[in-house]
């Protein structure tokens, strides 16, 4: 005899496997759907600077999550440039109240190496602030007289939300300056409190930043 359709278990004509041999994969797909977990970072906020003297990302603000979302942030700045001559640094600030105040203490250590592009006149530069409340250096000695100069960075910020131990962030940092020198900044930032870290700060030290972008992802964990 031949079974009624409608007394057939659930799922028996379900197939779980979808392999490349079942999908024409020159074919185009239009999904309406959310694809998760392709990805272990996850993009939270863009900001395209325009002449900015800060640059800051606020938990709760403007679509920002700097919380115990994700164990781990990335912050990366790409093509940030500026006019002013060399002498101008990068600095970054974090706040406890979501902006109100940017005056967390931090210890600062770090170094600027450069080489030219003979491979001569390396030279490396202590980047150091103790138990300072102000804004600390994390790219030094920035060149805007420099031509086709664009400085970049990444950084990424350990358990922020963590109200256990300190706090810590690692940026590595690199542009150019004047004799075509190839600049890289290594920096660990340590912020000696056990508040939470709700909002982060960056800004050039008397100056502006003309153009480029600053995100902030999540890390997945």
């Amino acid at each position: 005899s031949i079974m009624a359709l409608n007394t057939l278990p659930a799922g028996a004509f379900a197939d779980s496997a979808i392999t490349s041999a079942k999908i024409n994969l020159a074919n185009t797909f239009a999904f309406t759907g959310t694809v998760t977990g392709t990805t272990d970072l996850v993009l939270i906020k863009t900001v395209t600077i325009s002449d900015d003297t800060t640059i800051s990302f606020v938990n709760g603000s403007n679509g920002v999550v700097l919380d115990s979302t994700y164990k781990a942030y990335k912050i990366i700045g790409t093509g940030l440039t500026i006019t002013e001559s060399d002498g101008v640094h990068l600095t970054f600030n974090a706040s406890i109240d979501t902006g109100s105040n940017y005056n967390v203490d931090k210890t600062n250590t770090g170094e600027k190496i450069n080489r030219d592009t003979s491979g001569n006149n390396n030279t490396s530069t202590s980047i150091f602030n103790q138990n300072t409340t102000s804004a600390c250096n994390i790219l030094r000695d920035l060149d805007g007289n420099e031509a086709n100069n664009q400085a970049n960075f990444e950084m990424t910020l350990f358990e922020p939300s963590s109200t256990a131990n300190f706090k810590f962030a690692r940026t590595l940092g690199s542009y150019k300056r004047t004799g075509s020198y190839a600049e890289l900044c290594d920096v660990i930032t340590m912020l000696e409190t056990t508040s939470a870290i709700d909002a982060i700060q960056f800004a050039p030290s008397g100056s502006n930043i003309d153009t480029g972008q600053i995100s902030l992802y999540g890390v997945k964990s």
